[in-house]
Order: structure tokens, then sequence, then C-alpha cells
């Protein structure tokens, strides 16, 4: 997972999320966050996207970018990730992932 946050923002949607749901934390769901505030990177700059493929040792061609917003696409599809957008009221359950094969 991949968030361009800052603490205040984190602090507060962590809270949300305890409180709305049963789950101990967002992060649970996924091998690894990387988090703005703490790598010092930021969507939609192609350093960020180098440094997450590089990090978890996954290759840009077997790697699917899920985000809400287009301008966050150009430099994840140049390093030749595949890109979906969730549209509002979309959830990552709705996405046919067959078709990324």
């Amino acid at each position: 997972m991949l968030s361009n946050t800052n603490q205040i923002h984190y602090d507060y949607f962590t809270a949300q999320f305890l409180a709305q749901t049963p789950y101990l934390s967002l992060e649970s769901f996924f091998t690894k966050a990387y988090y703005s505030q703490n790598i010092g990177l930021r969507k939609p700059d192609i350093e960020v996207f180098e440094y997450i493929l590089k990090d978890a040792g996954i290759k840009a061609e077997e790697t699917l970018f899920i985000d809400d917003s287009y301008t966050n696409f150009p430099n994840a599809e140049k390093l030749g990730m595949k890109i979906y957008l969730l549209k509002p009221g979309m959830l990552i359950e709705d996405i046919d992932y067959k078709s990324f094969h």
C-alpha cells in the first residue's frame, strides 16, 4: 500500500478505521505499507514507484497499481505497471483481477 499522507491525516484515518471496523489496522491487509511521511517520497513522482519496487523486490510488469486519481498513473505506467482507476463507490473487491494476467 502506498499513501500520500502526513502524520495528522494518518492519526485521523487510523482512529476512524479502528472505530468503524473490527480490524486492528489498515496495514494488516497489506504485506507492507508505504506512507509518504515515512519514506520522504510522494505520488506521482517516479522515484516513489522505483523505491517501492526495489524495496518490495517486485517487478513493475507484475504489479497492479490501484488509485483513485489519474494523475498518479503516468509514472507508474512508464515503469511498466498495470493501472486501475478505483472510481467513487467502488470497492477493491469489485475489481476483476483476472483481466490483468
